[in-house]
């Protein structure tokens, strides 16, 4: 299981909500598994990230990475997630976590009430969320080179 959250709702592509005062957070799950099955990442406006691992989604906590993005990637970051949240969402996409394929949930929430949310199959989902969750993941296991632990 997947999951992202976007506190921050970017309603077109031109808007960059994490460095305008949003925090993104995107995490994965898988229910058949042994160890390290819950990852989070979180980003803050400043380019913060922050990533939490655990045995499953309700803990213990395994490990905790931090690192900084730099204004290319905290950017880049920006301009995918202006792309996904320029789309209509449906609730679920797929059968996420259906074969222990995991899932995504993607959470976009402005500094108000301003909620978007989804789940989604990692096989089956939307092309405008390719860029924008390759690019989460990436971050959730693998730190930018600009990364501190």
């Amino acid at each position: 299981m997947m999951i992202a959250s976007v506190a921050g709702c970017a309603a077109s592509p031109d808007e960059t909500p994490v460095s305008d005062g949003a925090n993104l957070t995107y995490a994965e799950s898988y229910g058949f598994c042994a160890a390290r099955c819950f990852r989070q990442l979180s980003v803050q406006p400043d380019g913060l990230g922050i990533v939490t691992i655990l045995d499953s989604v309700t803990g213990p906590v395994v490990a905790v990475r931090t690192f900084h993005l730099t204004d290319a990637e905290l950017q880049q970051l920006n301009d995918e997630v202006a792309t996904a949240a320029s789309h209509d969402w449906e609730p679920v996409y797929g059968c996420p976590d259906c074969a222990d394929q995991g899932t995504f949930e993607i959470v976009l929430r402005g500094d108000g009430s301003d909620e978007r949310k989804t789940v989604i199959d990692p096989m089956a989902h939307p092309a405008f969320f390719d860029d924008l969750l390759d690019h989460l993941r990436a971050l959730l296991v693998q730190p930018s080179a600009a990364a501190t632990l």
